[in-house]
Order: C-alpha cells, then sequence, then structure tokens
C-alpha cells in the first residue's frame, strides 16, 4: 500500500460516511442485542490460531450484534423493519473487527418490500463503523485488523497465510 494514513487524511475533504452521528443507528431501527454470547462467534474458535499469530487476547474479544428489526418514522418517512443483522468480533485492546454476519437490509426485507421502505442507513460499513466508535468511546482510530470470520475466496486466503 503506497502512501500512509496522515496523506490519506488529507486527501479526503468530508466524511466517507453521510452517517456520522452514533444517534442514527437507533434513529433507524438497529437495536444492539444484549443477550449475544462470544460462544455465538464461529471466528472465536476458528481464529485461535491467527489471533496467537498476531499477539490478539482474544479473551478480550467481544460479540457485537446489531439488528434492524424497528419500525421507524424519519423525517416524514416510514420504514419497516428488515430483519438484517451484523454481528462482529470486537477487540479494542487489538484493535479488531472479525466479521460474523452481514446480512444487509437489502438481501434481509421481505421480496414484497420496497427498498423505499427500508431505512437509508443500511451498509454494514457504516453502522459497524458508528458502533466501533463508540465502543472505542470516540477514539476509533486503532482498527488495525479487519476480517471476516470464515474467507472462502483463494486470494485473499493466500494473502491472509
Amino acid at each position: 500500500m503506497d502512501g500512509d494514513q496522515e496523506a490519506a487524511n488529507q486527501a479526503v475533504s468530508r466524511p466517507i460516511s453521510e452517517w456520522t452521528d452514533y444517534g442514527d443507528v437507533a434513529r433507524y431501527g438497529w437495536k444492539l442485542d444484549e443477550d449475544a454470547e462470544i460462544d455465538d462467534a464461529m471466528g472465536q474458535d476458528l481464529l485461535e490460531a491467527a489471533f496467537e499469530k498476531l499477539n490478539i487476547d482474544a479473551d478480550k474479544n467481544e460479540i457485537i450484534k446489531i439488528d434492524q428489526i424497528v419500525p421507524v418514522t424519519v423525517g416524514g418517512n416510514e420504514y419497516e423493519p428488515s430483519g438484517a443483522e451484523y454481528k462482529c468480533l470486537f477487540n479494542v485492546d487489538a484493535g479488531m473487527i472479525v466479521v460474523e454476519n452481514a446480512r444487509s437490509p437489502e438481501l434481509a426485507k421481505k421480496d414484497s418490500t420496497p427498498m423505499s421502505a427500508i431505512v437509508p442507513l443500511r451498509q454494514w460499513s457504516d453502522v459497524v463503523f458508528r458502533l466501533w466508535e463508540n465502543y472505542t468511546k470516540g477514539v476509533p482510530g486503532g482498527l488495525r485488523h479487519l476480517s471476516h470470520s470464515v474467507v472462502a475466496n483463494t486470494q485473499s486466503l493466500s494473502i491472509m497465510r
């Protein structure tokens, strides 16, 4: 990769995402699952060897699961719950996010539901970065590792090895 983070920050004159407020997560019907268990995370076991090689203390991993299950009205627009789910392992000390599930509102919605009835805050990156920023108490810059718990793409696997 050419350049560094400082150069990248200077190259972007506006936020990359229009979603810059953690409050938008709840405002658009996303609800944290307070009952999610770390034992439900495939990556916790599957990536044990990778965590060790990266000097990541897996005992500090936490499961973060959020669902878009609340019907909301924002700005006069009514949005149906889509049933979307984003589930990740977060480890602040390691600067790590491991994607466990990324079922978007577009994929999860009923076939009969038009996209106009689905919340505009729907991209995995927008929702999860708001969560990461809140989780890291407004200092999200320590993110160093981002991966899926299950990677099947041959090219990606060769890079990771």
